[in-house]
């Protein structure tokens, strides 16, 4: 068997991820929609630690798959959001509603 040429491997791979796209821009929809949800309620009730979790993980789960699909600063923006409100940083739900914007953006495509 021969292996195949970088270019040729690297172009199958860009199909791949093009093929899954809608898959991507599906998940993001159903994020933005469940990460709106828990915004919702960690601004009825800060102190609900259980809240601020699921925020972070949804954040941690979009910051590992943004990049794959094409999306680097969704990427770094769901990494600094995921930061901030793991140190309870006062800037966190400004950096959560930065982030579901674009998400609200990507959303829209296609």
């Amino acid at each position: 068997m021969g292996m195949v040429a970088p270019d040729a491997a690297q172009r199958a791979m860009e199909a791949k991820l093009q093929a899954m796209r809608p898959k991507f821009v599906a998940q993001v929809t159903q994020r933005l929609f469940a990460l709106e949800d828990l915004r919702d309620m960690h601004e009825a009730d800060p102190g609900d630690e259980r809240i601020r979790a699921e925020l972070i993980h949804g954040a941690h789960k979009l910051a590992g798959i943004a990049g794959m699909f094409g999306e680097p600063d969704l990427g770094e923006l769901a990494r600094v959001t995921e930061n901030a409100l793991g140190q309870h940083d006062p800037e966190a739900l400004d950096r959560l509603d930065e982030l579901l914007g674009e998400m609200a953006i990507i959303a829209t495509e296609e």
